[in-house]
């Protein structure tokens, strides 16, 4: 494969968040108490907790908080519909336009790797036995990743 081709195979459809747009769309989050939009993530990654974090310019911690309960974080921030999930949770949505969480999950995510953070540690003694998870779905890669992060 050429060079052109993979790079144009590779390319994002939808370009992220900088530093500073990540900055500005994470300081129009109200910081609500009851954050309706971490009740409307099913894959219970709590973005009221995560734009928190960016907005008081804390990405590490917001990558962690992504990080704890949803191993596949960067692949959910792409094709996650969030737009019909937390973002339409969302209590800006009754004074302009939502916080765009998927856009911020995807920054903080991209941050994690351009710090060179360690999304997974091994754990510190091995298990003797071994298992398989059968597929390569994102059940399948979820469940290894929790198995290995078990021992």
């Amino acid at each position: 494969m050429s060079k052109v081709i993979k790079a144009r195979y590779t390319a994002e459809a939808e370009p992220g968040f900088t530093h500073r747009t990540a900055m500005e769309e994470a300081a129009r989050c109200l910081l609500c108490h009851d954050a309706p939009c971490s009740q409307g993530c099913p894959a219970g990654t709590d973005p009221g907790k995560f734009i928190r974090s960016i907005r008081f310019r804390n990405v590490k911690g917001a990558a962690e908080t992504i990080r704890q309960n949803n191993v596949m974080a960067g692949t959910c921030a792409r094709v996650c519909p969030y737009d019909r999930l937390c973002e339409e949770a969302c209590s800006r949505c009754g004074i302009d336009k939502p916080i765009q969480i998927g856009k911020l999950q995807r920054y903080a995510i991209e941050q994690e790797k351009a710090y060179g953070m360690k999304t997974l540690t091994p754990p510190e003694q091995k298990q003797k036995e071994k298992v398989a998870c059968i597929g390569a779905g994102p059940a399948s890669i979820a469940c290894a990743a929790e198995l290995a992060k078990a021992g």
